[in-house]
């Protein structure tokens, strides 16, 4: 039985906007559409020695709308905002968020008397979305999404080669073959892969990144639709979901991008139909989590899988948070059911990474 279903989706491009051409050895932070101001007195943002972006602590933090103050005695520096607590301790490769610890890759340092945090860590705590712009040299922080959608206003002229049609064929039950088309643009891939993965701290981001929200709603209600029409349970239209992932042909970052570690936006991987563990275990979760469900991502020291929520009486390996069950949904490869873990993972330690 052969069951097609060809899905095009328009996915705008994003024009973006610069305020001006910065110099190699300049770096900008742009706030809402807006070059924060630097000067001798205030100290500049720069390059620390784990290639992340350090700033001065009081003009940016204070830019950003929040209310700051300094502990010397203690060598803390405190921002608050909108009812959150941020403390970040100089030294040390954490930050507290409203008293929880959470790790950094990097340290807030002082340097020449001034105080610098690690830009990244700190105004996502605050639920801003900030990336790296090659070209400009510049960091762009969205403070709360507006920018972003003014910025959708500047929609770029699509052409038919904008767009690359990829296919997929999968089986789920036995016997029952899938058919999917999706045309992606070839812009926004192009755009994710000029995307320095050095600046990108965590996993969750690939999924907490909004710019291709839009297109993964448009492509999970596929699979609701589908089931609809084919009368699936939400069980089976979970399954064909997961087995579609499971599809995904294995290639090593190194294989496709020439580095070690290279974790791929769910984009990506639908355009490159493939990846390793963490792009398949990132792309699944996207899309579950586009249809409400309960999803978080299973960390080994060198393996990823996903986690789904689920009821206390369903069957296999699942883990357990904040008394809900995640049970273990291995990305890789086909034939593995929900709840089936595969020996070598069965006894290891497990990071279990949250999703916001």
């Amino acid at each position: 039985m052969k069951k097609y279903i060809v899905v095009g989706i328009t996915v705008f491009i994003l024009l973006f906007c610069s305020t001006g051409a910065a110099a190699s050895s300049t770096i900008n932070i742009n706030m809402d559409g807006k070059n924060i101001s630097f000067s001798q007195n205030t100290g500049s943002p720069f390059i620390d020695q784990y290639n992340r972006t350090l700033v001065p602590f009081r003009v940016t933090l204070e830019s950003f709308g929040c209310q700051v103050t300094w502990d010397n005695s203690q060598k803390l520096a405190y921002a608050q905002k909108d009812g959150i607590l941020v403390c970040v301790p100089i030294g040390q490769n954490n930050i507290w968020i409203n008293g929880t610890s959470v790790e950094n890759d990097t340290q807030a340092i002082i340097k020449d008397g001034r105080t610098y945090l690690p830009i990244r860590a700190v105004l996502e705590a605050f639920g801003a979305s900030v990336e790296w712009d090659k070209t400009s040299q510049a960091v762009i922080v969205d403070s709360d999404g507006n920018w972003n959608q003014q910025r959708n206003l500047a929609l770029s002229q699509d052409t038919d080669e904008s767009y690359k049609a990829v296919s997929y064929q999968w089986e789920y039950p036995a016997g029952s073959i899938w058919s999917y088309e999706l045309a992606l643009s070839t812009p926004i891939y192009d755009r994710y892969k000029s995307m320095d993965r050095n600046r990108i701290i965590g996993y969750t981001y690939y999924v907490n990144d909004t710019y291709d929200d839009e297109f993964l709603n448009e492509l999970a209600h596929v699979f609701k639709k589908t089931a609809e029409e084919n009368n699936m349970s939400d069980w089976d239209m979970v399954n064909l979901m997961v087995c579609f992932v499971q599809s995904f042909e294995y290639t090593s970052d190194y294989e496709t991008t020439g580095y070690d570690e290279y974790p791929k936006f769910p984009l990506e991987t639908l355009y490159d139909r493939g990846g390793d563990c963490e792009d398949t275990s990132i792309l699944l979760v996207s899309l579950l989590r586009q249809l409400g469900y309960g999803a978080v991502m299973l960390e080994y020291d060198d393996h990823m899988a996903v986690g789904i929520k689920g009821a206390d009486n369903l069957k296999g390996t699942y883990y357990e948070q904040d008394g809900s069950r995640y049970y273990y949904i291995e990305t890789t490869s086909t034939g593995w059911k929900i709840g089936k873990i595969p020996e070598e993972y069965a006894e290891k330690e497990v990071t279990v990474l949250h999703v916001d």
